[in-house]
C-alpha cells in the first residue's frame, strides 16, 4: 500500500500569528502507515494548489468554537480559537469537501465539522450536564467508554461496538445537523462521533485517537486505509 499523504491544521496564536501543533499526530500517523504534513492558515490560492496533493485532511484538535459561531452568550469557560483559525480550518475543510477527499476531525476538528454545517455546541459540559462523567482532566488525558452504533464507520475499524477512547474536552456538540449523523456517545449522552452520509469518508471523534497510548490507533489505522484507497 502506497503511503498517503495527509495534512493536518495547526493552532494560531495572535497577535503574534504564531502556528503550533502537538508532534502527536505525525508520529501517530508514521505508525499507521502514513505521512503527514501540517497546514498553516489557509488561503483560497493555497487550498487550490495544496489540497489536490493530499490523500485526507486532518481538522486538530485546540481551543474552542468561536462566539461569533454560538448564536448565544459566550460561556465563562469557553477559552474560543481566533475568527483566523476558524476562517482557515473552513476554508481546509470546504476544499477537501468539494473533492472528496477523505477528512478526520478532531476534538475541535469534529465540532467545527458540525457547526460548519448549522449544528450547535453545548459549550461547558461540568457545568451544563450536571452528573456527566469527566471527558478531560487537568493532568492527563482520560481514558473512557464510548459505545458506537452498529454498520457505521467507526464500528467497521474498532471492530466493536464498546471502546475506550483518549478523551481531553470540555465542549460537545448538540445538534448534528444533516448530511452528518450520530455514532458515538457515552455512556452519559455525551456525542463523540459523527459522520456525513454518502460514500466519501468524513467522520468526526470527539477523542484524541492520535493520543492513544497504544498505537497505531484503531480510527487513524481506518483512516490511513481510506486515503490510501483514493
Amino acid at each position: 500500500m502506497n503511503r498517503p499523504l495527509i495534512g493536518v491544521t495547526m493552532a494560531i496564536d495572535v497577535p503574534e500569528c504564531r502556528m503550533r501543533v502537538m508532534n502527536h499526530y505525525a508520529t501517530a500517523l508514521e505508525r499507521a502507515g502514513a505521512d503527514c504534513v501540517y497546514l498553516p492558515l489557509a488561503t483560497p490560492a493555497l487550498c487550490a494548489s495544496m489540497v489536490p496533493r493530499l490523500d485526507g485532511l486532518i481538522l486538530s484538535g485546540g481551543g474552542d468554537i468561536p462566539e461569533h459561531m454560538l448564536h448565544e452568550p459566550l460561556h465563562p469557560a469557553s477559552k474560543p480559537i481566533p475568527r483566523e483559525r476558524w476562517d482557515s480550518e473552513c476554508r481546509w475543510l470546504n476544499t477537501a469537501l468539494a473533492r472528496e477527499i477523505p477528512v478526520l476531525g478532531v476534538c475541535l476538528g469534529m465540532q467545527i465539522l458540525c457547526v460548519a454545517a448549522g449544528g450547535t455546541i453545548l459549550q461547558d459540559i461540568p457545568s451544563q450536564r450536571p452528573g456527566a462523567l469527566a471527558h478531560r482532566s487537568d493532568r492527563e488525558d482520560l481514558l473512557h467508554p464510548v459505545h458506537i452504533d452498529k454498520g457505521s464507520r467507526l464500528a467497521h475499524f474498532a471492530r466493536t461496538e464498546e471502546a475506550l477512547v483518549t478523551s481531553s474536552h470540555h465542549q460537545a456538540v448538540i445538534n448534528v445537523p444533516s448530511p452528518y449523523g450520530v455514532t458515538a456517545r457515552t455512556p452519559d449522552g455525551i456525542i463523540e462521533g459523527i459522520e456525513r452520509e454518502g460514500n466519501a469518508f468524513v467522520v468526526g471523534a470527539q477523542w484524541h485517537p492520535e493520543r492513544n497510548p497504544g498505537q497505531p490507533d484503531w480510527l487513524l489505522l481506518g483512516f490511513t486505509a481510506a486515503c490510501a484507497a483514493r
